[in-house]
């Protein structure tokens, strides 16, 4: 593991070279490739812009010294993302690529659901938000703190949660927003109490998820929006939303969601 990220950079600089070249040759650290003809090679020229799945601000970082980029797999509050998209519009203006291009564009990610009743659909979805991310996922086992860092990828404690938890939670947190990581009693339990209780409705307005009728929907991307983000994609299958759910919401995002946005 303590050579992954080297093993990435090396691979992320011959995969364009792999594209570009008729005969390609590499001498590495970790591979060496005697002169070949690599088949199939993309169709698009130069090349199909490069992207990275980042889960965190270092990612987010070196995607803009390498100009790819960014697939923002985490669900967080707009909010949240504001600075580091931000921090990653700046850099990439003196990136080093490793492709023939600068790929200078942002995609988040959220849970997504569009429907006729809104405040049905808001429950929906945040049931299969809160799901996704419930107790014993074995993409969480090894993980430390994971509620409290749900909190703050959410724009922290409400302030009706704050009150209920007071007693327990840290007031203030980073950029002036409630903060879950300070725990004086209940360590990761009590985080998660508080992350349980997190309601739909505060949800859509923070915009950490897209749900509710076509109206709400709109209104929680206009928060995406305005960060400046290029694209957006939302996880609506889940083993809590049902096919049909899932194709009318699609439905409902084409006819009603994204004309808006045009």
């Amino acid at each position: 593991p303590r050579f992954t990220r080297e093993m990435w950079e090396e691979s992320l600089n011959m995969i364009p070279k792999i594209w570009e070249s008729e005969t390609f040759h590499w001498e590495g650290k970790f591979w060496n490739v005697p002169p070949r003809e690599v088949l199939p090679k993309p169709y698009q020229k130069p090349h199909p812009p490069i992207w990275v799945a980042a889960l965190q601000p270092a990612t987010y970082q070196l995607a803009a010294e390498k100009g790819i980029g960014v697939m923002a797999l985490g669900v967080n509050a707009p909010s949240v993302l504001e600075p580091h998209i931000s921090a990653y519009r700046e850099t990439i203006k003196n990136a080093n690529p490793v492709g023939a291009t600068v790929n200078n564009q942002w995609l988040s990610s959220c849970f997504g659901l569009c429907g006729e009743d809104d405040k049905a659909v808001k429950e929906l979805c945040t049931q299969s938000l809160k799901t996704f991310f419930g107790p014993g996922r074995p993409y969480f086992q090894d993980q430390k703190d994971v509620y409290s860092k749900l909190l703050d990828q959410w724009g922290g404690v409400p302030d009706h949660l704050t009150q209920n938890f007071s007693r327990f939670v840290e007031v203030q947190g980073v950029n002036g927003a409630p903060s879950s990581a300070v725990d004086l009693s209940g360590g990761n339990a009590l985080a998660q109490k508080i992350w349980e209780e997190f309601d739909a409705e505060t949800l859509a307005e923070r915009g950490v998820i897209i749900a509710g009728d076509p109206n709400s929907c709109i209104e929680s991307l206009k928060l995406h929006e305005a960060t400046g983000v290029d694209q957006m994609q939302f996880l609506m299958a889940t083993e809590t939303v049902g096919h049909e759910e899932v194709m009318k919401s699609i439905e409902m995002f084409g006819k009603h969601v994204i004309p808006a946005f045009k």
